[in-house]
């Protein structure tokens, strides 16, 4: 009786435990210069007479969709604050599922724009929020860049703006493998070294040049 009072008891554990485990994918992402994985206030050698300093990398990504040979199979509406000052916001969390695509934006769109206040993430006292009218900071990137007469020359990037004619929001898809751990890399070399930053090394409201870099950042993510 106690020999079967005990299989009984091993037979709940498994199942118990079995219900309990669940698997999940995570998406982790990488903004890089050079190959390497970027740190703030680190100088790294764009080339060799022109040296980076990031000091603040802050950007929205919202909107995952996940497909399979073109069919949607999920969709989350969330919007996340990716900031390399916390680390652990990089990752981010998703049932599992077999896919062979990601969507995502780069950005938030009109609707949460004009949401009036919101929390979490989405939050004003996260320092990317402009005004009602001119909404969420998508993507804000600053720092400085040294020439190679040694003249630094500090540069920001507040990229933003949801209104017509200039939205700024871009929808950025990738291709992968099944896998449970998803690394998705933003070369923000290539953003840089695109950029003449003695003639813009300041964008800070919506507009033209807003849209303009936007869009040279959405071909700068890869897996």
């Amino acid at each position: 009786m106690i020999r079967k009072s005990s299989l009984i008891v091993s037979f709940l554990m498994v199942l118990f435990l079995g219900f309990g485990q669940t698997t999940s994918l995570k998406i982790t992402f990488q903004p890089r210069i050079s190959n390497e994985t970027i740190e703030l206030n680190k100088v790294y050698a764009l080339n060799d007479s022109v040296q980076l300093e990031i000091t603040t990398c802050r950007f929205y990504v919202s909107n995952f969709s996940f497909f399979s040979k073109g069919k949607l199979l999920s969709q989350q509406k969330s919007a996340f604050l990716l900031d390399l000052e916390h680390p652990t916001s990089l990752d981010l969390s998703f049932p599992s599922m077999d896919f062979d695509g990601i969507q995502f934006n780069l950005g938030v769109d009109s609707s949460t724009n004009v949401a009036g206040i919101l929390d979490g993430d989405l939050d004003p006292i996260k320092g990317m929020y402009w005004t009602w009218n001119s909404g969420y900071i998508n993507f804000k990137l600053e720092g400085s860049i040294t020439n190679n007469t040694g003249k630094k020359i500090p540069f920001e990037y507040h990229l933003g703006g949801y209104l017509s004619p200039y939205p700024t929001i871009q929808t950025i898809s990738v291709e992968t493998e099944q896998a449970e751990n998803i690394v998705i890399q933003l070369d923000l070399q290539h953003f840089i070294s695109a950029i003449d930053v003695n003639s813009c090394s300041n964008v800070m409201i919506p507009g033209a040049k807003a849209v303009e870099l936007s869009k040279l950042l959405s071909n700068c993510f890869k897996i």
